[in-house]
This record gives C-alpha cells, structure tokens and sequence, in this order.
C-alpha cells in the first residue's frame, strides 16, 4: 500500500510541482487548498505525512498544526512546513510545535522528495526524532543547525 501525502497549500504552481514529484514516486497525494478544509481531510482520512503552507484563507497553517498536535488520534503525523517565511520566531514556533521539516520556497523539487523519504522512513521504523530538519536556501539543515 502506496503512502499518503496531504498537501495543505493555497498556491497552485507549487501543489502541481509536489503533486508531478511525489505522483512519480508512487505516493497517493490529497490536496486541500486551506487549513479548514485540510484539517476535515485529516479526520476522513489520516495521512502518513503532512505537508503545509502558513499563510492560507480561512484557517491558516499555525491553525492547522495546533489542531493536529492536540488531537491524540493525529498528532503522530509528521509535519513538513512549506514556506516562504525565514522569521527565526516562525522557525522557533515550528520546532515548539513539534514539525519535523521547516522548507523554505522555492524549493528544488528533489530535495523535497528526499526530505519525504526521510520523514516516511522514519515514521515506520517508528523512530521521529524531536528536532526540525529540511531546507533553507537549497540546504539541508541538521537537527541542531538552525
């Protein structure tokens, strides 16, 4: 059974880029286009990996992950940050929130698919650290590099 991907992001261009890399790789991709509808998506049907925008409509991004973290049923769920914001408070607040990758835009689309395979990977073997990893400025950041 393929893994499934929830994209929450409100710009088109880039949903069609993870949607193109992530199909190819054999994942199952579901896409809301704001942080209510995403969070509706979660509790029909739990993904393996979260992958969300901060700055959406109706309910942003930070909205989102609170309501994820705080709900014992999803709250396991890996999260992936994608965002144009570079605010030292933002990525503080991220870690606080327990994201695993923080990814600034624009992105190489196979640096994605590696960060993906990462958080998937661990997430079966059961084995999520609890630092905040990903990409900033085209580099990987460790766990304790921000």
């Amino acid at each position: 059974m393929s893994k499934r991907i929830q994209i929450i992001e409100d710009d088109f261009d880039v949903i069609e880029t993870l949607q193109f890399v992530l199909k190819s790789r054999g994942y199952e991709i579901e896409i809301a286009f704001d942080g209510r509808a995403g969070v509706e998506m979660i509790k029909n049907k739990r993904p393996d990996l979260l992958i969300l925008d901060l700055t959406m409509p109706v309910m942003d991004g930070w909205a989102v992950m609170v309501a994820v973290k705080q709900d014992p049923d999803y709250q396991s769920i890996p999260i992936m940050i994608l965002t144009s914001s570079k605010k030292a408070q933002h990525i503080e607040k991220a870690r606080s929130l327990g994201v695993q990758s923080y990814v600034l835009k624009p992105f190489e689309p196979q640096k994605i698919v590696k960060i993906v395979e990462r958080l998937l990977d661990s997430e079966s073997a059961d084995d999520q650290e609890s630092g905040l990893s990903g990409v900033m400025d085209g580099d990987l950041l460790q766990n304790n590099g921000l």
